[in-house]
């Protein structure tokens, strides 16, 4: 039996919509049976268990205790690498952060003024993230982490009152310049927003040196370099 070419046609364009009528109904009740199960069909795609996000910070970083005694408010820039799960509102962050503090000229009780010159420290910090991930453009969070600290304070001459010559007072002891490598723990809080469609945030940190009347407290604006 021989068919016209319009039959012909007709039969191709029938089985085709056959075909997809039955990729349709085939793809229906996989959703169907996604959705009895508790799951929506978009969570069944590829999801990145943890996002790597790159980034930077820049502020200041203030010295107390101690450390505020021979110096000044400085600034803290830093590099860090923030590890994220994108489900739930936790986080680690990794930075290498360098802090730069100002001198002066201080007068010990009992000894004459002494110049201070700027002094910096290097910081190696893994740091703990709560509550900053939550599905909001602005949120409060709290930090908490444990670091390697490198303080390397310059050269710190002893001055006489007046003059600019070293005194030679047997009982006023020279202070000396030197570098130290001290653990560290930190707390602090922030809150996250978006800076130019960035994950960004504002942080302040209370960073204590150990086995050092050192407390650094900095306050940083970070941007993370990725979406």
């Amino acid at each position: 039996m021989r068919f016209s070419r319009s039959a012909r046609w007709a039969s191709c364009i029938a089985l085709a919509c056959l075909a997809s009528a039955t990729r349709g109904a085939a793809q229906h009740n996989e959703d169907m049976a996604v959705a009895r199960a508790g799951v929506s069909p978009a969570s069944t795609q590829r999801v990145r268990p943890v996002r790597l996000l790159p980034g930077i910070q820049f502020g200041g970083a203030l010295p107390t205790s101690g450390l505020g005694d021979l110096y000044s408010t400085g600034f803290r820039a830093g590099l860090t690498l923030t590890a994220v799960l994108p489900a739930l509102p936790y986080g680690v962050r990794a930075a290498l952060t360098y802090d730069r503090f100002g001198g002066g000229t201080v007068t010990p009780p009992g000894s004459s003024p002494v110049t201070v010159d700027a002094a910096s420290m290097t910081s190696l910090t893994v740091t703990g993230l709560i509550s900053e991930r939550a599905p909001r453009s602005a949120l409060l969070y709290v930090t908490a982490g444990i670091g390697l600290h490198r303080l390397d304070a310059e050269a710190l001459d002893t001055l006489g009152t007046g003059d600019d010559e070293p005194i030679d007072e047997p009982d006023v002891q020279p202070v000396s310049g030197g570098t130290e490598t001290k653990f560290g723990a930190s707390v602090g809080g922030g809150l996250t927003f978006r800076l130019a469609g960035l994950p960004s945030y504002i942080e302040v940190q209370a960073v204590k040196l150990f086995g050092a009347d050192a407390l650094v407290v900095p306050v940083v604006i970070g941007v993370q370099l990725g979406r």
